[in-house]
């Protein structure tokens, strides 16, 4: 069973991608909450933020993409190579703005601009070819 619930998805680029083309060019962003009722504790549990007092709150907010991958020999609920982990206080009180700021940084870190490039070039070819 997962301690994840759904709470939205985005679509998003890097800094780098202002003049996205297509949705090819974007970058599929699936926003997972874990509620405050989750209070697991312990070496297990270090990578997730502390349980909150209010169990209607958020404990910790990640935004992941495609590539984000989900279990650990520590934890099966432990995400890796997220883009961004927000206790559930940080994600209610940032404003948004900042946040999309955030992830396009953490897309431009992930992203290889050589396949960034790779793709731009496949797709090309399949628009010429």
């Amino acid at each position: 069973m997962s301690i994840y619930g759904s709470i939205g998805e985005l679509w998003l680029s890097d800094d780098d991608m202002d003049d996205a083309e297509s949705l090819e060019d974007l970058v599929f962003v699936y926003i997972q909450a874990v509620p405050g009722h989750i209070r697991d504790v312990g070496p297990k549990w270090e990578w997730l933020a502390p349980p909150v007092e209010d169990e209607d709150a958020l404990r910790a907010v990640f935004f992941c993409a495609p590539w984000t991958n989900k279990s650990t020999e520590r934890n099966g609920q432990e995400y890796t190579d997220y883009l961004l982990q927000l206790t559930g206080a940080e994600y209610a009180s940032t404003p948004f703005p900042e946040i999309l700021r955030r992830l396009s940084e953490a897309i431009g870190e992930h992203m290889d601009r050589v396949e960034r490039e790779a793709r731009r070039q496949e797709r090309r070819r399949g628009w010429l070819g």
